[in-house]
């Protein structure tokens, strides 16, 4: 079972929406992709116009033509792409799994096939933890 997770937030730090996802197979460079797919998909719903986002080396890579890409991952390619085009601005930074940690909790979030748009009045306790880390800047010592 693989899954991706987004949380996407305000400059303060607030967060906009929470999406978890499990699915049957996958490996980690399509669940990330696909999360970065999902992510402006949810933001261009909501009207957002500058992105900022943080996922795997080889992701942010691959999107900026830095790194060839497999063939199982073109076509989510082409759909990023076309995504990017609707924001006034959209950057793609490479973080390592521990900053962003509410992505990677929401990746492991569910147990079944599903893709789920959490409650931000309703987030679970120990995500909401990780948000809160993330807004005072927690630094990691072993990074």
């Amino acid at each position: 079972m693989g899954g991706y997770g987004v949380l996407a937030s305000d400059a303060s730090g607030f967060p906009l929406f929470a999406l978890a996802s499990a699915m049957e197979g996958g490996n980690i460079l399509y669940m990330e992709l696909l999360a970065i797919k999902k992510g402006l998909e949810k933001a261009h719903l909501i009207h957002c116009s500058h992105i900022q986002s943080r996922y795997s080396l080889m992701a942010i890579q691959m999107i900026s033509g830095r790194y060839r890409p497999s063939w199982f991952v073109l076509d989510l390619l082409d759909d990023i792409f076309v995504l990017n085009s609707f924001f006034q601005q959209c950057v793609f930074f490479h973080h390592v799994r521990e900053i962003n940690s509410s992505a990677d909790f929401l990746a492991g979030f569910l147990c079944a096939p599903q893709e789920i748009d959490l409650l931000l009045g309703d987030l679970p306790a120990a995500l909401n933890v990780l948000i809160r880390d993330d807004v005072v800047g927690k630094v990691y010592p072993w990074l």
